[in-house]
């Protein structure tokens, strides 16, 4: 990665306008790298959700770090090819759909709350 992120520096000196197209092709490529380790990473949070007794939450939880994580890299990406107005897109469609997946909690803690000061 290193070395990928050394070369994409010097090719952009040298001129050569292709350097977001290798960002996106190295970020690709580790992301590829890192999938047998996220796999194992889903299969040991799916037996501690099960064991804790919550799954269901456990499973919002992670997806709503998954989307926080995609759409920072997906943000990341846009801005690097200098569309910096699809990366605030991604960015406000990201956070959307993270506030969408917390509401029930935040209505469930709110009406708890409720009931607490009855």
């Amino acid at each position: 990665m290193l070395v990928a992120l050394a070369s994409m520096l010097l090719l952009r000196e040298l001129g050569w306008r292709a350097t977001p197209l290798v960002a996106v092709c190295v970020t690709v490529g580790s992301l590829g790298m890192l999938m047998p380790y996220a796999e194992k990473l889903s299969e040991e949070l799916g037996l501690l959700s099960e064991g804790v007794g919550a799954p269901e939450t456990v499973r919002d939880i992670l997806k709503v770090v998954g989307v926080g994580y995609l759409s920072g890299l997906v943000g990341e990406v846009c801005r690097s090819m200098g569309e910096a107005s699809l990366a605030s897109a991604v960015s406000l469609v990201g956070r959307a759909e993270m506030l969408i997946i917390a509401f029930p909690y935040f209505f469930e803690t709110v009406t708890l709350g409720l009931e607490l000061l009855k």
